[in-house]
């Protein structure tokens, strides 16, 4: 006989039967007895060769035969047995010297009736006690076999003792020629316990049976239950069905093979808790089986198959009606590998109660952050349909990979869609990596999100992946707020950590900050050395930089740009526990639409800590002049704040600061020096628009202007608000002087302003030995807008006028006037209505004949002298005469804007020719005789009454545009020497006319 050694597949092949050798033996045993002809001798040799190979047993034969025998058999201990065969029966033949062969037996059957076995497994090894012995003695005493004796056991029982539990096995069976033709068998009802697991079942069956080439087999049961972990599996019933090819000869099994799994009404709990109810499994495979006593192979294995659950929990999630199919292709089982491809979908409907997808809503930031998305979150979650469109797998030599052949989306009836497309997956052993992937988030009031991965894994519960995100949504902090950016997450121990891959880019059309919104916020948040934020232990921080910040605050008329700077926050839970945000530098612009202040530079810091931002903010000028401090206070859970403006320290020098830094209001403005302090502040609360005032106080301020050097202004003037810019009532300003050609003096004004227009109360100066003073009026600001005002003279001297103008070597003047001039200021230009002007006592004038070069007619009437129509000439002198010395008696002018954009200034004028020395009118009395008495001068004699009319026009609208450009040329110095001089030339000559 060849040893297990040497034919390893035979020796496997002879364990199944060894207990067939063992009746074999017994049966020579048998035969020799009966040889002997006496049955009591058959019993002693069957127990003294128990003896010998120190078996404790007992043999007892019940009847012998030529042709078989029927005994009972005992090993092991008495009141324990290993085996105990109520009924042994086996058919023999006998062979000897007539057949040409020695005495042997040839077992031709062998027949176990209750037979009853017992055995313990431990270790990994299956221990059969007596059994074990008597099988190796068997072994190795036994000669070559012959043909394998056909085998019945019937009513069988195996007690079979594992560490974990006993089982009970019962059943009958039968072989032929060595192989198996049909066993059906009965595992009792067990409880096993596995380490920390239990398994425990009701009653399962097994029947087999050979027919023709092929066995067909099947299994099924009652409830089986696995527990471990806190974990209970359950299963309802399960059934198994196989076709199989039958081994042939050397125990080779090679052919089609199909089996059919189903379970049912399995169920899963965990601490109690529910996770599945009702999950059925219907399984097909079909494929080549190949097997020998080297092992067993599957090829081309392909199959189909359902799994439906009733209901399937995940904390408060609940899947119902849940399916899915698959599809298996090309499947392949060797030596212990397993290779395919799967294809599959699934479906289910999904829900959670209120209190659970309140509090499921309330837990998921950004979402817990606003209250009408943590609505829109708590009704998508009551109810939602999960759909995986198509599931690819395939596995290799242990190796998994998974694709989504078709998105995975869960719709809401809200209208909200979760969808995930294009993820593939290499799963080996316990890690998993792959590249591609989409989830976007849209629809039912909740926000739109797109995560696109560009390559992940996954190891030892370690997450990493690259990822773009892109985000909009409406936060209360932040409405239409759009985040773009690009990074790494890791997720490992518990620790959440994102790193940017460069600068995101934020926006966001409104920060609702109560009743004054910032809008239009722009930013790149940038990496700052570090994660972008992390998170474990219910912890988490975020830091980093930002860039090219913007904003506007349309009701504090501001805006911000370039700003740049540095933040960083931690907190527990969803809320802010403290965040610092650090302006390294920001551009503050005025937005209003007239311009208030230049643009400033800032930067500080601002900080939240236990719900209250604080912060300083230092301004300075474009030019990095320091200006003051902006103070911050907002509290976020009242919704109250206040900022407080500080610039008590401004002061202005020739060559330092200057107010033209500050405001576009105050271009005019050179060379200022002296001291100025502004202060002001800006409060919000809920329910209330923001309120806002200040005030700027100047003390002997000194500066120059387009109409002269302004000397000593004075004022405190009080801010009703700041956006819009308003004044109090009845804000004052003096100035001590204005150097112009004609100073004026003792300017003081009364005025009050808003947004649209500022009202003059009260306006005056001393200018020429009178004064000028401005009737109350309001100025809109609008542009295009029309105003009326009242210009008063009084006892203004016209002369000291006349003497600063280049017009001093034409002409003096010696007149004190008072008078009122309306004018009205519109797109047009400035023009002046019924204007009156009226010398307030007599005066004198006296005009070159060089100014009155355009004089056409004049009427001078005085006794003795010639009426008009003779000798023009001689009228024109006259004329000449009476304007270089003119004393008068009353002087009145009316000033009107005509059309050209002339100003029609019409003189009357009433006195006398009074030249230094007296002069009186000679003819020649040949000249008279001669008829040339008028062709010669003839002086106008000293005391000649006058009534004069002077019909006169200015380019008056060339003189305010000139005007203007002075003014914005704000002061250059060879335009502002030039404006009286250029104001004078614009005048044209002087016509009279009759009146």
């Amino acid at each position: 006989m060849n040893s297990p050694a040497q034919n390893p597949a035979k020796a496997r092949r002879r364990w199944a039967t060894r207990v067939l050798a063992g009746g074999a033996l017994l049966s020579i045993v048998l035969f020799g007895a009966l040889y002997l002809g006496r049955r009591p001798i058959a019993e002693r040799l069957a127990d003294g060769w128990l003896q010998q190979h120190r078996l404790p047993g007992e043999f007892e034969v019940r009847s012998i035969g030529l042709s078989g025998l029927t005994a009972s058999l005992r090993l092991g201990p008495k009141d324990d047995p290993d085996l105990q065969v109520e009924r042994l029966q086996v058919d023999y033949g006998l062979d000897g010297p007539w057949s040409g062969r020695g005495l042997a037996v040839a077992t031709r059957a062998v027949r176990l009736f209750r037979p009853q076995l017992k055995a313990r497994f431990a270790d990994g090894r299956l221990d059969l006690g007596s059994l074990t012995s008597l099988l190796q003695a068997l072994s190795g005493r036994a000669g070559k076999p012959g043909p394998s004796p056909d085998l019945t056991v019937e009513a069988g029982l195996l007690r079979l003792a594992t560490p974990g539990g006993a089982l009970t096995i019962t059943g009958d069976g039968a072989m032929t020629a060595g192989a198996l033709a049909r066993a059906r068998v009965r595992l009792a009802p067990f409880a096993l316990r596995l380490g920390t697991a239990r398994l425990a079942g009701a009653a399962q069956t097994l029947g087999i049976e050979r027919r023709g080439a092929r066995l067909q087999g099947s299994a099924q049961g009652g409830p089986l239950m696995l527990a471990w972990q806190g974990q209970a599996w359950r299963s309802g019933g399960q059934t198994l069905s196989a076709d199989l090819p039958a081994p042939g000869r050397e125990g080779r099994m090679g052919g089609p093979a199909r089996m059919t799994i189903q379970i049912r009404g399995a169920s899963g709990e965990a601490s109690g808790a529910a996770l599945a109810e009702g999950a059925d499994l219907a399984m097909t495979i079909a494929g080549t089986l190949n097997a020998d006593g080297a092992g067993a192979a599957l090829e081309g294995a392909a199959g189909q198959g359902v799994a439906t659950v009733r209901t399937l929990r995940r904390g408060d999630v609940v899947i119902g009606e849940a399916a899915v199919r698959f599809a298996i292709d090309e499947g392949r089982w060797a030596a212990g590998r397993f290779g395919a491809r799967l294809r599959g979908s699934a479906s289910g409907r999904g829900r959670m109660d209120a209190a659970a997808a309140h509090r499921a809503a309330a837990g998921l930031p950004p979402l817990s952050a606003a209250p009408a998305y943590r609505t829109a979150a708590e009704k998508a979650l009551r109810a939602f349909q999960v759909s995986v469109g198509g599931v690819s797998a395939s596995v290799s030599n242990g190796d998994l990979r998974l694709g989504l052949t078709a998105p995975l989306t869960l719709d809401s009836g809200s209208g909200a869609r979760l969808t995930i497309a294009g993820l593939a997956a290499d799963v080996q052993g316990a890690a998993a990596r792959g590249a591609g992937g989409r989830l976007t988030l849209a629809g039912g009031g909740l926000p739109q999100v797109s995560v696109q991965l560009t390559r992940w894994s996954l190891a030892s519960a370690a997450l990493a992946a690259d990822l773009a995100l892109g985000a909009r949504l409406d936060l209360p902090i932040a409405e239409g707020l759009d985040v773009q950016g690009r990074g790494r997450l890791g997720v490992a121990a518990g620790a959440l950590r994102f790193e940017l891959a460069d600068c995101a880019t934020v926006t966001a059309r409104r920060l609702p900050i109560e009743d004054n919104p910032v809008v239009g916020l722009a930013a790149r948040v940038c990496p700052a050395g570090g994660p972008l934020a992390q998170a474990s232990g219910g912890g988490w921080r975020a830091a980093g930089r930002i860039e090219a910040a913007r904003a506007a605050a349309p009701k504090l008329a501001m805006s911000l740009a370039d700003g740049a700077g540095a933040f960083a926050a931690a907190g527990s839970g969803g809320a802010p526990g403290a965040v610092r945000l650090d302006v390294a530098k920001a551009r503050l612009l005025d937005a209003g639409g007239g311009r208030r202040f230049n643009p400033l530079i800032a930067a500080g810091a601002l900080a939240l800590e236990r719900g209250i931002w604080t912060g300083d903010i230092a301004a300075a000028t474009a030019a990095g002049r320091r200006i003051g401090t902006v103070r911050l206070r907002h509290d976020t859970a009242a919704g109250v704040g206040r900022a407080d403006i500080d610039a008590h320290g401004l002061a202005f020098a020739p060559d330092g600061l200057q107010p033209s830094e500050l405001t576009p209001l105050a271009a005019f403005v050179k060379d200022a020096s002296g001291p100025l302090a502004f202060s002001g502040w800006f409060a919000w609360g809920p329910g209330r628009p923001m309120t806002s005032g200040g005030e700027v106080v100047a003390r002997n301020l000194t500066f120059k202007s387009p109409t002269g050097k302004v000397l000593a202004l004075d004022t405190h003037l009080r801010l009703a608000s700041l956006a819009p810019l308003a004044s109090a009532r009845g804000q004052r300003v003096t100035v001590r002087e204005i150097e112009t050609a004609i100073p004026l003096t003792q300017l003081a004004a009364t005025a009050e302003f808003d947004a649209d227009a500022v009202a003059v109360e009260a306006a005056s100066a001393g200018f020429a030995g009178g004064r000028l003073r401005l009737e109350p009026m309001t100025a809109p600001f609008a542009p295009g807008s029309a105003y009326r005002g009242v210009l008063i003279l009084e006892h203004v001297d016209l002369g000291q006028i006349v003497a600063a103008s280049n017009l001093s070597h034409m002409m003096s003047l010696q007149a004190v006037v008072d008078g009122r001039i309306p004018f009205q200021i519109d797109p047009a230009g400035v023009r002046i209505v019924s204007g009156h002007l009226a010398a307030a006592g007599p005066g004198r004038i006296s005009i070159s004949r060089t100014a009155l070069g355009g004089v056409a007619a004049s009427q001078v009437t005085a006794k003795g002298t010639p009426a008009q129509g003779e000798a023009g000439g001689l009228a024109q002198n006259l004329a000449y005469d009476a304007m270089e010395d003119l004393s008068f008696d009353t002087l009145e002018a009316s000033l009107d804007s005509v059309a050209g954009e002339r100003l029609r200034i019409l003189f009357h004028i009433k006195g006398r020719h009074d030249p230094p020395k007296p002069v009186r009118a000679q003819i020649a009395l040949g000249d008279l005789i001669a008829g040339k008495a008028f062709s010669k001068p003839i002086p106008l004699p000293s005391g000649t009454p006058i009534n004069l009319t002077l019909d006169s026009s200015l380019n008056f609208g060339e003189l305010v545009r000139s005007l203007e450009q002075a003014w914005r040329d704000s002061l250059a110095p060879s335009r502002s020497a030039a404006v009286q001089d250029e104001a004078a030339q614009m005048s044209a000559p002087m016509e009279t006319t009759r009146p």
